[in-house]
C-alpha cells in the first residue's frame, strides 16, 4: 500500500504474464531490432518470480532497467548480446542490515 501511495504499480506474476501486464499498463514500442517491446523504462522485480528477468530480456525497452530485490533461487539467462544490443541495465540490490530494517518500521508507523 505505501508503494502505490507513491505511484508504484502491483502485479503477480502468477495471475499473468508480466509482459503482458506492462504493456496494458505502459503501451508496446519496437526494440533495436525491431522486435515489439515494452515500454517501462524500469522493472523492478520484487517477488523473485522465475522467469521475469527473461521475460524483460525478451521484451524490455531500449536503454530500460531491470533491478532485482528479491532472489528466484534458480537461474536464468541472460544473453550478452540482448543486453549489449538493447543498452540494458540489469542490476540487483543490496542486502539489508538489521539498523535499515528498524529505520524501514519507524518510517512505516
Amino acid at each position: 500500500e505505501a508503494a502505490e501511495k507513491m505511484g508504484a504499480i502491483a502485479h503477480n506474476a502468477k495471475e499473468s504474464s508480466v509482459i503482458d501486464f506492462v504493456k496494458q499498463q505502459w503501451g508496446a514500442g519496437t526494440n533495436s531490432t525491431g522486435q515489439e517491446s515494452i515500454l517501462a523504462d524500469h522493472v523492478i522485480d520484487c517477488a523473485g518470480f522465475k522467469g521475469v528477468l527473461e521475460e524483460f530480456m525478451a521484451n524490455g525497452k531500449v536503454k530500460s532497467r531491470f533491478t532485482a530485490v528479491a532472489l528466484a533461487y534458480t537461474p536464468e539467462e541472460i544473453v550478452p548480446f540482448t543486453l549489449v544490443v538493447n543498452g540494458y541495465s540489469v542490476v540487483g540490490s543490496l542486502a539489508y542490515t538489521a539498523e535499515d530494517v528498524e529505520e524501514v518500521i519507524a518510517m512505516l508507523s
